[in-house]
This record gives C-alpha cells, sequence and structure tokens, in this order.
C-alpha cells in the first residue's frame, strides 16, 4: 500500500472487543449511484446473491456502465462451458477447464492495484478481483470453492472438503497490496497496547510476521468478504490520492460485507484524516459522531469533545450561528454517541458555551437557562455553580419583588448542591426577606412568619461560618412590618423579640432602631 499512514493524534489504541455491527449503519450510507444502491437492496436486505456482480462493479467510478458488457462475457463464457460437458468430468478435469478458460477469456495482464471492472473492460486484473470473478463462475456452475488469504495473495481451493484442487490467481511475487512499515508497526503496537498479541507471541515473531498474523483473514473467505475486500481496495485507491473522505465512505461499504479488524482500524485512520480536510460544519458532526463509535479502537471521550470544540470554535464563536451549531450537536449526540457519559459530556460543553456566548452579549436570562441546561450534565461543578449563580443575580437584578424567591426555590430543587455556596444561601435568604416583606404588606400574616422562620433557618442554623451576605435595609423592612404588626396587636413582647432578632442581623438598621426606641 503506497499510503503511508502517519498515524494521527485521534488513533491512541486498538481494542476489538466492540460489537462490529455499531461501527456502520446501513441507514447512513451514500451510495454513488441508482445502480449501487439497487445492488445493496437486493444483495443485503433480500438476499439475491444474484446481485453479486453489480456490487463488484459499483465502486470502480465506470463499474454502471460496465455491467451490460460484463454480464454479456459472461453469458459468453457460460456457453462455451456448457458445451464442456462439466458435469461429466472429473473434479480436477471439471476445474482445469474452468479456469484455462477464464484465465484465456479475462486474465491478460496483473496489476496490483486496479478497479474490478478492468477484467472486462482490459483484462487488467490483480488477485483480489481475479478471485472474485472465480467465486462468481464457480457460484454459477455449483462447483465447491473455499477462498484463503495471504500478505501476498489469495488463492481459491476448488472441491475444499475432498479433492482440495487449488487455484493461484497470480504469482507469488507480485503482492496485491503493500503497506508500508510504519502502517505495519502502527498496527502491531495499538494490538499490543489492548493486549490481542502477548508478550510470548510479540518475542516470537517479528513486525512484519505479526501484522501478517493479525491483519489479515485467517478464515476462509466467501463472497461477501471479497465483495467487501473490493469495497476495500477501492477505498485504499482514494486514499492513495488523498480523498479521505470518499474512502471512509467505500471502507463503510466494505464493513459491511467484512467486519474485522482491519476495516476497524483502516477506518478509524481514514476518518482522523478526512478530519484534518476542510469540511463544512454538518459532515465534519457526523464525521465526528461516526467517529466516535470507534471508542474500542483507541478514540477517547476525551478526543470527541477536543474535536466538538474545535467545531464550537468554528461555528458558535467566530459565526455566532446558535442553529447551525445545535443541529451539529444534535448530529454528534444522536447519530454516533452510544455511551451516556460522552452524549453528557458533549450536551455540557454545547450548553455551556452557548451560555457563555449569551453572557458576552448580557443575554442573561438566555445564559442563566443554557447554565442550568448545562449544570443538568454536572451539577456539581463549582466552578459552573458559581458562573450560574452570579448570572441568576443579573437576570433578577430589575426584579423586586416576592418572584424572585420562587425563581431561587426552583433553582434549589433542581440543584440541591447550590446550596454549598455561600452566594447561593444568600441570595435564598435574601429573596425570604423580600417575600416575607411583601407578604406581609398583602395581610398574609403566616407567609410572612414562614418566610422569616425560613430565612432564619439558613442565617442561623445554615450559617455556621458566618459568611453569608445579608441585606441591611431587606432585614430592617421585612422585621419592621411583623414587629408593626404585632405591636398593634397589643403583644408587645413578641414585638420586642423580633426588633432584637433584626438588630442582630442587621445593627445598623434604622428602622428597626426606630422601633426599638419605641417599645422601650
Amino acid at each position: 500500500m503506497r499510503i503511508s499512514l502517519g498515524i494521527s493524534a485521534l488513533i491512541l489504541s486498538i481494542t476489538l472487543s466492540q460489537a462490529q455491527d455499531s461501527l456502520v449503519r446501513y441507514s447512513e450510507i451514500r451510495f454513488t449511484s441508482d445502480f449501487e444502491k439497487k445492488a445493496f437492496q437486493k444483495y443485503l436486505k433480500e438476499n439475491n446473491q444474484e446481485f453479486a456482480l453489480e456490487l463488484l462493479l459499483s465502486p470502480s467510478p465506470n463499474g454502471p456502465a460496465q455491467i451490460l458488457m460484463a454480464k454479456a462475457k459472461l453469458d459468453e463464457l457460460f456457453k462455451k462451458l456448457e458445451g464442456a460437458g462439466l458435469e461429466a468430468k472429473k473434479p480436477e478435469k471439471r476445474v482445469k477447464i474452468v479456469t484455462d478458460l477464464v484465465r484465456s477469456t479475462f486474465l491478460k495482464q496483473y496489476n496490483p492495484i486496479v478497479s474490478f471492472g478492468e477484467l472486462f473492460h482490459s483484462g487488467t486484473y490483480n488477485s483480489a478481483n481475479a478471485s472474485a470473478l472465480y467465486a462468481l463462475v464457480f457460484d454459477k456452475l455449483k462447483i465447491p470453492y473455499a477462498i484463503q488469504e495471504t500478505p501476498t495473495q489469495f488463492f481459491l481451493i476448488t472441491f475444499p472438503e475432498l479433492q482440495k484442487i487449488p487455484i493461484e490467481t497470480t504469482t507469488p511475487a507480485f503482492s496485491y497490496r503493500i503497506f508500508d512499515t510504519k502502517y505495519q508497526e502502527a498496527f502491531v503496537s495499538d494490538l499490543k497496547n489492548a493486549h490481542l498479541i502477548s508478550d510470548a507471541e510479540s518475542s516470537a515473531f517479528t513486525t512484519e510476521a505479526l501484522f501478517a498474523r493479525h491483519f489479515f483473514a485467517t478464515r476462509n473467505l466467501g463472497l461477501d468478504e471479497l465483495i467487501g475486500l473490493n469495497y476495500l481496495n477501492e477505498s485504499f485507491q482514494r486514499s492513495d490520492n488523498n480523498d479521505y473522505t470518499a474512502a471512509f465512505k467505500l471502507c463503510e461499504k466494505s464493513y459491511l460485507f467484512f467486519p474485522s479488524s482491519r476495516c476497524g482500524f483502516v477506518m478509524t485512520n481514514l476518518s482522523a484524516l478526512a478530519m484534518n480536510q476542510k469540511m463544512n460544519p454538518q459532515d465534519r458532526a457526523l464525521a465526528l459522531a461516526k467517529l466516535s463509535r470507534f471508542q474500542n479502537f483507541g478514540i477517547t471521550a476525551e478526543t470527541i469533545q477536543a474535536e466538538f470544540m474545535k467545531i464550537n470554535e468554528e461555528v458558535l464563536v467566530r459565526a455566532n450561528d446558535r442553529v447551525l451549531y445545535k443541529k451539529c450537536a444534535d448530529i454528534i449526540v444522536e447519530q454516533g454517541l452510544q455511551d451516556d457519559e460522552l452524549k453528557s459530556g458533549i450536551r455540557y460543553i454545547q450548553y455551556y458555551e452557548i451560555g457563555r456566548a449569551d453572557y458576552n452579549q448580557a443575554r442573561y436570562g438566555m445564559a442563566k437557562y443554557n447554565f442550568a441546561n448545562a449544570l443538568d450534565f454536572q451539577p456539581k461543578n463549582v466552578e459552573l455553580s458559581a458562573t450560574f449563580i452570579g448570572t441568576l443575580g443579573l437576570s433578577l437584578r430589575n426584579v423586586n419583588d416576592a418572584s424572585i424567591l420562587d425563581t431561587v426555590l426552583v433553582y434549589k430543587n433542581r440543584f440541591p448542591d447550590l446550596m454549598q455556596n455561600n452566594n447561593f444561601k444568600s441570595f435564598l435568604a435574601n429573596a425570604y426577606l423580600i417575600a416575607s416583606s411583601e407578604t406581609m404588606d398583602k395581610g398574609n400574616l403566616k407567609s410572612a412568619e414562614q418566610n422569616i422562620n425560613d430565612f432564619e433557618k439558613i442565617y442561623i442554623a445554615d450559617n455556621t461560618d458566618k459568611l453569608l451576605i445579608i441585606n441591611a435595609n431587606l432585614a430592617g423592612n421585612a422585621y419592621s412590618k411583623l414587629c408593626t404588626y404585632y405591636f398593634k396587636k397589643g403583644q408587645k413582647d413578641k414585638a420586642k423579640a423580633l426588633v432584637k432578632r433584626g438588630l442582630e442581623i442587621a445593627p445598623d438598621s434604622y428602622e428597626l432602631r426606630i422601633r426599638q426606641q419605641m417599645l422601650n
């Protein structure tokens, strides 16, 4: 393989325990033509094996245009074989007749990097697509076969249960794909980090040997796997031309037919390389959503969050496009993430950053809303709590009635950990004083006293460190109104007690000192 894998920082390690069908979703596959879409539908959804040829042709640019020619040439081949009396021949003779005719008809010139369609157009082939051609022919003729893969070639074994007649699709001197040293070292290193290669095995084999043992298929392959490898071969060709986005899409299709550690590794790398190229934000979000599924292939939550912050910088900070920003966040969370903790992490970033943008524009009501949404995901975050409380105060700075208490209580119940913050407790205590004064004005003694009792619980019982900040005017006003009520009712002792408690809280309150003088 001519591509040099300069392993991206996005690829940290590789483990292969993740359920394979979670990496690629059929619903997200983007087809290059109606021809390819129909072939996928018929072969994968309806299990119609007759569409294998269409699938093998689909990845190549001229594949759809080649289908009629390919079918015509195969029909001509089968007509010739019909006249050869194969059923009466012994297996060895039968295989020889078939392979000789296939070679003379299609296999003209070997090239390790070539699309499947070139078999029919120019007779150029490689080991993989020659094996696929033989598989199509043997399936049609009902000749049993098995396909095996080595680092240098594919080869077929016909009648594998009995005679085991081998067919080489090219000479061993050619490699159908050459993987450079860095690629091999990265792959083997990741397997070691994932403990999929033991120390004993590592000591016994070279890097090249370990790569061959773990990268290539160790089981017999069928037509499904060959279709997958055909897509993978096309993916490599696009990658060689630095078209990593197209290469990734082809690799996704490959994975549907041949889910393997090889494909997972290649997709992880291609996704990382594609994201280093220019993309529109929604495409980048979708790429990140897909990359997030590869956490068991070394992609960490920190990696996903760091990449999302790049989208944040581009879309929210520089462009202030909140609609697009939300769309990008939704794509990542809803189409990619499977880990609840990572979902929470992305949503936290989303709401915190929008809140920060609102705050910077002095939109304190919206900032409060978004910071609160961020707190839903990290309710114990001390720094965010402080930011939220400050924003809450700014959003209520022009409110001077009991509705302040209602608002603060909503957040107290929603985020109980806020009560560990003295600023929030001070805020709540002062809100009780405002509410007590207002309800007293409305003649609701019971509510006014309850609010004072709730205030004193916070200020006295929950204020052991004496750090709460109370507005002396609010305290003087609330206690004075209750004192006046009881004085008018002739309950002088109760009025005195209220003045005394009020002055302990607000010793410089003019209102309370006047009432103290009156009572004495």
